[in-house]
């Protein structure tokens, strides 16, 4: 019949669909042995992992000192060279590392120098305000002393005008006199208050200084001990990154040249 396929191109077609299914078939069989064939090589990694662990030498934590060198040179054919290259970077990041904590105590040991700067500083401005402090002393006690002079004085012009029998003329000038030696002692008593007031202002500024003085010194100190800590653990860090190159170097050895090992 007009435009209905032939019986043998239709077989044909299903024969070429059977082998195309076959073949995905086949295909997806060899990317699931792989896929397993993976996992399987990741469980005996994983594996390894932990009996390498189980056989670690407890004081030095080589893993080479009790596990068997033909256990190793295995898993040194199967993904040695991939752990000893990463061993291999875990070394130079702990090398930037313990170099950055160098740095770090490098600044941690400038700003406790900058500290230690600093109060001494403020206690060479403490001196300088405890000087004044003596000084504003002697100077209010002079002029208390020069007021009740003074006073001593325009009392004593009283008595003797009053005793002297002047006239009321001159016993106004004698007390005009007096009321102006009063004034000047009133005067000097307000400059030793200011003396005073302004010597209370320096010994609060002393004690501040003291105290902020104190706090620069303890935080040098707390600066020095980060510093030295920073440098036991940049210390450790190098320590790590020669133990990861010592092993990666062995494990290499291993897998280069496994007749040394057997």
């Amino acid at each position: 019949m007009a435009g209905l396929p032939e019986p043998g191109d239709r077989l044909q077609e299903e024969t070429e669909a059977a082998r195309a299914a076959a073949d995905y078939v086949r295909a997806r069989a060899v990317r699931l042995q792989a896929e397993a064939a993976w996992h399987r090589a990741e469980a005996r990694r994983l594996v390894r992992r932990a009996r390498a662990a189980y056989f670690a030498d407890p004081v030095s934590g080589d893993v080479f000192a009790c596990a068997s060198p033909r256990r190793w040179h295995h898993e040194a054919m199967t993904g040695g060279s991939r752990r000893s290259d990463q061993r291999d970077w875990d070394a130079s990041d702990r090398d930037d590392a313990a170099e950055r904590r160098d740095a770090a105590a490098e600044r941690r040991d400038q700003r406790a120098s900058e500290r230690d700067l600093a109060a001494d500083e403020r206690r060479k401005e403490v001196r300088g305000t405890e000087d004044e402090l003596r000084a504003g002393l002697r100077r209010a006690g002079l002029q208390d002393a020069a007021a009740a002079q003074r006073d001593e004085e325009a009392g004593r012009r009283e008595d003797s005008a009053v005793g002297a029998g002047l006239s009321p003329e001159e016993l106004g000038v004698l007390r005009k006199h007096a009321r102006a030696d009063r004034e000047a002692a009133a005067a000097d008593r307000t400059a030793a208050n200011a003396d005073r007031y302004a010597l209370h202002t320096y010994l609060n500024d002393a004690i501040g200084r003291r105290a902020a003085e104190a706090g620069d010194r303890g935080a040098a100190e707390s600066d020095r001990r980060a510093a030295a800590s920073d440098r036991r653990s940049a210390h450790t860090d190098r320590d790590a990154a020669l133990a990861d190159r010592q092993e990666s170097a062995v494990e290499r050895a291993m897998n280069q040249h496994p007749e040394d090992f057997s």
